[in-house]
This record gives structure tokens, C-alpha cells and sequence, in this order.
């Protein structure tokens, strides 16, 4: 028992408190009862003391609150692509639309000079009366597409379609093509003739069709029953196979950028400018200048501006002093000292129009943001995105499990608790009497122990000791 008691009371953490409550002269009572001052209560001591930890406690939350809100916020600018991405842009969008994709490396202008554009075959079917009434007929349609030549065709892939007798008129055929899904668009037109199936395959010359007919009638070339839909794009005649008139040839896209020549079999090309996209719209010239995303670059520089003033606001008061003068030194040598580039085409953050007046409060000068970014917008995006990941990597440091910040705050929350415990065994703390005895005759815990009933705390505690 003796040990016990003796050793909660050697307890550094206990030992540190009683210093900070009672003082650290030898003549203060274990109970905060000097015998030359029993005005000083212990309970107060504790309170005073809880109170001020919580107010440190909650200082060191509202820090790490701001750090974290920081480095979440503002992460992102640390990547060059968010601080400004780049974009294409197209001088004539009746020649080409361009895109930039997030795999541009670089800013630059081409020229584009576009011959022909890809195209899918159109054929059209001989005119019938009517298109929902009139039966062609019913069987199979198969479709293989390919290329073409004056004299043979070469297949690379085919599909086949089922015709029933209930989509036997040529909105029906129609429909059964385009529910199909092969890579032909089926549609009935209207002239003074009467009706006819227009097919349309996909764009470029591998996607020229040649179509056979398995006709329920038995001859699958003539022009009568499904067999009207027959075409051999090099050999017969209309009647022999070849029912189908071409309106349209499969054709590639041909163009140059730059003076080298490209082609494709699609309008939309992502090889010909690494990392854009284009869409070719029309024959002619046009210009397709990549350049850094001056709006985006504005926005950015606006945020870390508005990330930096809600982190001075969310911590006023908390960085005169301390840790958190500390962190704030870390921040301000990243703001202040951060470049992009040297000599005449050195970067700061202030030549970009980014400083905080007397009171610490950030600001953009939007003019001179805007001509140095014009002047220099690689140099202007680097050093966004540098000062970001600097901000970043303090955020991050000071918020680790390891770190200062977390250190102190779980000493503190550990005080806290040894505050509880403290308290726990005072009893009656705010008189000047325990158990009717004067404290100032408690000349020891060995003699004031047994005069403790069994539902004092102290009593508690020895029994939980096992005492």
C-alpha cells in the first residue's frame, strides 16, 4: 500500500502537475494545502490548470485544423496541369476543331491543310411505291466490309442481318439494320420516284460493303424479292448482283500538318499532333495553336491566394508564438523564397502580383498577373505550381502522426487525464476540513489513510489497487 501511494505520487506526469497547480516549494500539502496558506485550494488549482490546457489544446486543433485545409486545398496546384492545362485552339472550325488532352508536352503552333475528308460508302436502293406496305422481301443480308480495287475487293470482316417476313417493306429492312449494330445506318428517303434504302457504312475506305443475299425466292442476284438489295462493288450488273446504286465512295482523310503528309480512315485523328485532337470538319487551311490555359492560370492564382488568407484567418493569434511561429517561418520562407527561372526571366511570387500587405493579408494584382503570365507562361505555371507543393509538403509534415504539432497535442490530452485522476482523489476539496479532521494536521498520508470511510476516493482507488 505504502508503495503504491508512494509511487502514484512519483509519477512524473503527476509530479508535473502538482509543480503547476501548487508550485514546486516542499512546504505545499499533497492536497494543495499549504499549513502557512489554507486559502489555496486544490480544486482551483485544477480548474485553473484544466482550463488552460484546454485553451492550448484547442489552439494546437484550431493549427492543425488550418494546416490541413491548407495542404487539401491547394494539393492540386502542385501539378502544372491543373494550374493551367493546355488547350488547342483551331483558327477555322470549318476546317478542323482541336482539342488538348492531358499528355500535350509542350506549346507550339501547326498548320493544317486538309485535301479530303473520310467518308463512308452511300448506296441507295432502286424506288418502290411505298415504304411500310410494299414487301421487298425476307432471307438474310450479309455485310462485309473491306477495300476495293478496280478490279477485286478484299474483305476484313463481315456480319449478317435476318430479314423476316414481318420486316419484310423497307422500313422494316431499315429497322432490322440499324437494331443489328454492324456499322450501317439504314434510312428511307423520299422523292418524286417514290422510295428508296439509303446504307451508309462508317467512315474510310475499309469500310467499303459488298452485300449477298440469301433471298427466300431462290435467286439471290436478280431484282425481285430481298435480292434488290444485292451489290458486288466489282463485278455484275444491276440484276446480276449489282442492285444497288453508289452514291458516295468509301474515301480516307487526307491532309498535312506542317507540310508532312497524314491520312486516316476516320476525321478524328490523335496521332498527327502528339497529344491533340483533331476533327477534321471540311477541306481548307487553318492554324492550331497550343498554348497554357491563361483563364485556368488566374483561377489558380486566385485560390492559392484565397487558400493562403483563410489559413491567416483560421490561425490569428496562433503564430506570434511557438509551434506555430514556427510553421509560419516554414510557410513564409516558400512564399518569399520560392522562383521559376533565372536572371532576366527570374519569377517570384511578388513579380507576379501575389503579396500580402502589412497585416498578412494576400492579394492579386490582376494586371500584372496577366503580363507576366503573356511574357512567361511556363515560367509563371512552374512557380505556381512549386510554391503549392512547397505549402503542401509543410502541411503534411506538421500534421503527421510524428510530428511536433501531434506531439504536443497528445501531451496535452494526456495532461488532461491525469487532471481527472487527480481530481478523483481530492475529496471534498473545496473545504478546509477531510473527513472533520484539520488539513493542517494531516502531517502525512500514512496517518491520514486510515481514517478514510470505504467510499472515499482514496479508499476506492487503494481497493482497485488490490490494497
Amino acid at each position: 500500500m505504502i508503495n503504491a501511494i508512494t509511487n502514484y505520487y512519483n509519477n512524473p506526469y503527476i509530479l508535473g502537475l502538482q509543480q503547476q497547480i501548487y508550485g514546486t516549494g516542499s512546504n505545499s500539502g499533497l492536497f494543495g494545502i499549504n499549513p502557512a496558506n489554507t486559502q489555496l485550494s486544490g480544486a482551483t488549482g485544477l480548474s485553473q490548470l484544466e482550463s488552460s490546457t484546454k485553451v492550448k489544446l484547442s489552439s494546437l486543433g484550431r493549427l492543425r485544423s488550418g494546416l490541413d485545409a491548407l495542404g487539401d486545398n491547394i494539393g492540386a496546384l502542385g501539378n502544372k496541369s491543373t494550374v493551367a492545362p493546355f488547350v488547342a485552339a483551331s483558327s477555322n472550325q470549318a476546317v478542323a476543331r482541336s482539342e488538348a488532352a492531358s499528355n500535350v508536352k509542350r506549346a507550339g503552333q501547326y498548320q493544317l491543310s486538309v485535301s479530303q475528308l473520310a467518308r463512308g460508302q452511300e448506296l441507295s436502293s432502286n424506288p418502290l411505291s411505298d415504304k411500310d406496305s410494299t414487301i421487298v422481301g425476307s432471307g438474310s443480308l450479309k455485310f462485309e466490309f473491306g477495300r476495293t480495287s478496280a478490279s477485286s475487293f478484299t474483305a476484313e470482316r463481315s456480319a449478317s442481318v435476318s430479314i423476316s417476313s414481318t420486316d419484310g417493306t423497307l422500313g422494316g429492312i431499315a429497322n432490322a439494320i440499324n437494331r443489328a449494330n454492324i456499322g450501317v445506318t439504314a434510312s428511307v428517303s423520299e422523292s418524286d420516284e417514290g422510295y428508296r434504302l439509303n446504307l451508309r457504312s462508317q467512315d474510310g475506305s475499309n469500310n467499303t460493303l459488298r452485300i449477298s443475299v440469301s433471298d427466300n425466292d431462290g435467286n439471290n442476284l436478280d431484282l425481285a424479292g430481298l435480292s434488290k438489295l444485292a451489290y458486288n462493288p466489282v463485278g455484275g450488273d444491276s440484276g446480276d448482283g449489282r442492285n444497288l446504286t453508289q452514291s458516295v465512295a468509301a474515301s480516307d482523310a487526307s491532309f498535312t500538318i506542317d507540310g508532312r503528309n497524314q491520312a486516316g480512315n476516320a476525321n478524328t485523328n490523335n496521332a498527327a499532333i502528339n497529344g491533340v485532337k483533331l476533327t477534321l470538319t471540311g477541306v481548307g487551311d487553318a492554324s492550331i495553336e497550343i498554348t497554357r490555359d491563361a483563364k485556368a492560370f488566374q483561377t489558380s492564382a486566385g485560390k492559392l491566394v484565397e487558400q493562403l488568407n483563410t489559413y491567416q484567418k483560421s490561425t490569428d493569434g496562433l503564430t506570434d508564438k511557438g509551434i506555430g511561429a514556427k510553421i509560419n517561418n516554414q510557410l513564409q520562407a516558400v512564399i518569399n523564397d520560392s522562383s521559376s527561372g533565372y536572371g532576366n526571366d527570374r519569377l517570384t511570387l511578388k513579380s507576379l502580383g501575389i503579396q500580402a500587405d502589412s497585416k498578412g493579408t494576400f492579394s492579386v494584382d490582376s494586371g500584372k498577373l496577366q503580363a507576366s503570365f503573356a511574357a512567361n507562361p511556363e515560367g509563371a505555371v512552374d512557380l505556381l505550381s512549386k510554391v503549392a507543393s512547397g505549402i503542401k509538403q509543410i502541411a503534411d509534415s506538421n500534421t503527421g502522426s510524428t510530428a511536433e504539432l501531434q506531439i504536443n497535442s497528445r501531451q496535452l490530452e494526456r495532461s488532461l487525464e491525469l487532471i481527472d485522476t487527480q481530481r478523483s482523489l481530492l475529496y471534498n476539496y473545496n473545504q478546509q476540513y477531510v473527513n472533520g479532521l484539520p488539513a493542517d494536521s494531516i502531517t502525512s498520508l500514512f496517518n491520514y489513510v486510515p481514517k478514510f470511510n470505504g467510499n472515499s476516493p482514496i479508499a476506492r482507488y487503494l481497493a482497485v489497487a488490490g490494497l
